[in-house]
């Protein structure tokens, strides 16, 4: 299990393998505040690992989120594609907190969506 403390971190990162063409990972984060939560978007590359990498630091500047008080984490693939494969055929992998400057062993891909605080329903 990952610690709820992650403010002696500056990125939140995650690996992750398609075999889809165009899939789109979205991961929304809830501190002890819940709401407004975070939302964040990653393109992925087929056949191939990235490595998803969140600013925590921006997380702090947008929304004062409370990197101390991490309450949860989700993570969901969708097909920008009509497919029919359910589920999609996508890994996740290797989540790990590490600083900015930390070598990654994948092309890391970053957020591709305005970071603004989002209501979850």
């Amino acid at each position: 299990m990952m610690e709820d403390n992650w403010s002696n971190y500056e990125v939140f990162r995650f690996d992750v393998y398609s075999m889809l063409e165009n899939v789109t990972i979205e991961v929304f984060f809830e501190d002890d505040r819940v709401s407004p939560g975070l939302k964040y978007i990653f393109p992925s590359q087929k056949n191939s690992w990235v490595t998803c990498e969140i600013d925590l630091l921006e997380a702090v500047k947008v929304r004062e989120f409370n990197l101390a008080k991490i309450a949860s984490i989700n993570i969901r693939a969708f097909s920008n594609e009509d497919t029919n494969t359910i589920p999609l055929p996508i890994r996740l992998d290797n989540f790990r907190l590490a600083k900015a400057k930390d070598a990654s062993k994948s092309i890391i891909v970053k957020n591709t969506s305005p970071l603004t605080p989002i209501e979850f329903n």
